[in-house]
């Protein structure tokens, strides 16, 4: 009887040690768990309820230590992030962290905050200068050549949106001066329109530096669709140096790029819309020889260049020529 009660006792002792190193383990698995917040101003929360006080409000990329979890209606966890705050955030502001794909998880909080602010108008400048803010911190810790140019290309981006969001007027006061002093280099004034854009000589300076890697070709099309300052108003000799400089310039830089086709569809467009109406005053011939002999040398060089698209706009260049001997 006694042997039995001991073989009862020893049982039930390693069931309790069982249980207690698997509950070890799931506070520990919680301990170690971490999550990154998915948008911007995400509020963290002294209770799982929407109606809690605010403990802060925490930027888009703020990494959360897990410490515990709750679920009523949605799913709420407890949280403190790397300054030792501590509360409640809901779960669908945040997504969890795998170590191993760690900057697979940035590249799609980025990719999917750019797709909201270019379709959501109102979008804060706080919000932009935020999701910029994560950009560069990431861009600094990568080192893979491939991955380091895809988030030059996100930087520009998410540049172009920053700029977007300060009001004419806006440099003379902060927070926009700020941001802009910190950023002098890369944006440019454009004062026709009365705002800011990402400098042209910036994007070019980028796309050498990430030249021959596979994201260089849409860093080139960034360059196209970020455009020049000013206007031309209806100067053709401009417009036409315009289209060479753009259109142009990435078509030298990637006669075979993926955008090549979109951009032979833009200037056959544009010569088409020019026409041959013009007499020889209006289209200042000594001006507009070289930028016509620059255009159609980018076009030739393209792999698209026997396209309906690149066929129209050499024959406009050769009706523009004519005039133009």
């Amino acid at each position: 009887m006694t042997s039995i009660l001991v073989v009862c006792s020893f049982r039930q002792a390693h069931i309790l040690v069982a249980v207690i190193l698997l509950l070890c383990s799931v506070d520990l698995r919680a301990a170690d768990a971490r999550r990154i917040t998915t948008g911007s101003n995400v509020r963290l929360r002294s209770a799982p309820d929407t109606t809690a006080s605010i403990v802060t409000e925490m930027p888009v990329g703020t990494e959360l230590s897990v410490l515990d979890q709750a679920t009523s209606i949605e799913a709420w966890f407890h949280v403190r992030n790397d300054e030792g705050q501590e509360g409640w955030v809901v779960g669908r502001l945040t997504t969890s962290i795998d170590a191993e794909h760690y900057d697979d998880t940035i590249q799609a909080i980025v990719g999917a905050q750019l797709k909201d602010h270019s379709e959501i108008t109102g979008t804060s400048f706080a919000a932009r200068v935020q999701l910029l803010n994560l950009i560069e911190r990431t861009s600094r810790r990568i080192s893979e050549p491939e991955a380091s140019a895809r988030f030059a290309l996100y930087r520009l981006r998410s540049m172009r949106d920053t700029f977007d969001g300060i009001p004419f007027g806006g440099n003379e006061r902060d927070p926009y001066r700020g941001w802009l002093m910190e950023h002098w280099d890369a944006g440019f004034y454009n004062e026709p329109a009365g705002a800011w854009i990402v400098d042209p000589k910036h994007v070019l300076k980028i796309h050498e530096q990430y030249r021959g890697t596979n994201t260089a070709d849409d860093i080139a099309w960034f360059y196209v669709a970020n455009g020049f300052p000013g206007e031309c108003e209806g100067y053709v000799p401009c417009s036409f140096g315009w289209k060479d400089g753009l259109e142009g310039e990435y078509l030298r830089l990637h006669p075979d790029g993926r955008h090549r086709d979109e951009a032979l569809t833009s200037i056959a467009k544009f010569l088409d819309a020019l026409g041959s109406a013009h007499d020889r005053d209006d289209l200042a011939c000594p001006s507009l020889r070289e930028p016509l002999r620059s255009l159609a040398s980018a076009i030739m060089a393209s792999s698209s260049g026997g396209k309906p698209s690149a066929v129209i706009a050499l024959k406009r260049i050769a009706e523009l020529s004519a005039l133009c001997p």
